[in-house]
């Protein structure tokens, strides 16, 4: 994934789960103040040209994936409401 944190973010939430995502090999930051369609555009490009980056790319992002995450978060809820 390419990911472009929110530059206003007061505690840049989204910058810090990027950064997680990325150091897991899970996708690339770009920074909203350096966003231009030509830098999209060119690290789209880079990307498409390296299958194998892309496979790591899927590979590290999946690792970091909950797949009962929503079941988690139910128990939680639950939890809160007192069930």
């Amino acid at each position: 994934s390419i990911l472009v944190p929110l530059g206003a973010a007061l505690d840049d939430d989204q910058g810090q789960n990027a950064l997680i995502l990325q150091a897991a090999g899970g996708g690339e930051i770009m920074l909203e103040a350096d966003l231009t369609a030509a830098s999209m555009a060119d690290l789209i490009k880079r990307l498409l040209e390296d299958p194998r980056r892309l496979e790591r790319m899927a590979a590290g992002a999946a690792s970091l994936g909950r797949p009962d995450g929503a079941e988690r978060l139910a128990d939680v809820l639950e939890g809160v409401a007192g069930r």
